[in-house]
């Protein structure tokens, strides 16, 4: 249960910080996505959201005269999800992460995130349990807790930066998924990820803090 509370502890202390500040900049609301995932041929499904911190805007003259806009955008995220190995566990895993992303005046972006969480499995099969009288039982929902830190890369599109009355963007993830200690060692496996999110403009809303740069 320490690895719960380790989680829970640096996620909300890390949102109360930021809601806090007076940052000065445009308002910014939640984004809540959701994805199809694969860890090699194991299905899953994930939800998280994206918090902004902060956006930073790279304005660039063209030599045809026209100006090319970048922005890198750094945001907190949390992520719950779980993925099914028939014949041997399931999966669960809550994870927070910090996010790099880099994304055009046209949508397109790419993204880094490190994270940090826990994942509990649940064998998938029948396990018993012998009492100290020596009495057999079935044991429920047997598994293990682990610490679970991840890399992901994203790509996707923004339909919001075309048309701000567009809240969709569809993604796509790569993610190297780590459980530790497991069995004194440490255990890896590659996820592949489908989704789209949603930005809320009225859900924890907030001002993200802007900084701008003309080239």
């Amino acid at each position: 249960m320490k690895y719960w509370n380790l989680v829970w502890f640096l996620l909300l202390a890390t949102l109360n910080s930021y809601a806090q500040s007076a940052y000065p900049g445009k308002e910014s609301g939640l984004n809540v996505h959701a994805s199809v995932l694969g860890a090699l041929k194991y299905p899953g499904l994930k939800i998280g959201a994206d918090y902004l911190l902060v956006s930073k805007m790279v304005a660039k003259a063209k030599r045809n005269g026209d100006r090319k806009t970048i922005y890198r955008n750094r945001s907190i995220t949390t992520n719950l999800g779980f993925y099914y190995h028939e014949d041997y566990n399931a999966n669960l895993f809550l994870q927070t992460g910090y996010q790099w992303q880099r994304i055009n005046q046209n949508g397109w972006f790419s993204g880094f995130e490190p994270q940090i969480g826990i994942s509990r499995t649940i064998i998938d099969g029948t396990v018993y349990r012998v009492g100290d009288d020596g009495a057999v039982s079935k044991r429920k929902l047997a598994g293990d807790f682990y610490f679970a830190p991840s890399l992901t890369v994203s790509f996707g599109k923004d339909f919001s930066m075309k048309n701000p009355d567009n809240p969709l963007s569809l993604f796509t993830k790569a993610t190297l998924f780590t459980n530790l200690p497991y069995n004194n060692f440490v255990v890896g496996r590659v996820m592949v990820e489908v989704g789209a999110g949603y930005k809320f403009s009225n859900l924890m809303t907030h001002k993200a803090k802007i900084k701008q740069r003309f080239k």
